[in-house]
């Protein structure tokens, strides 16, 4: 993937985190590379209906928060 989100092509950095299209629970392969992406966490997150606020993306601590 060249370095950058599969979602946003923003690079990739420390927050890397290796998706699964299809979840193993559905029966996906975590190690078919057709069913996994590489992604930031911000489009991570929001893929597992997580949302990051801009000011949590800056510094090596993240803190995810679900919007209630």
């Amino acid at each position: 993937q060249s370095g950058r989100c599969a979602e946003c092509n923003n690079k990739l950095g420390w927050g890397a985190a290796k998706h699964e299209i299809v979840f193993r629970s559905r029966g996906g392969s975590p190690t078919d590379e057709n069913n996994t992406q590489l992604l930031c966490l911000k489009c991570h997150s929001a893929k597992h209906g997580i949302k990051i606020k801009e000011e949590e993306l800056s510094g090596y601590y993240k803190t995810i928060r679900r919007d209630v």
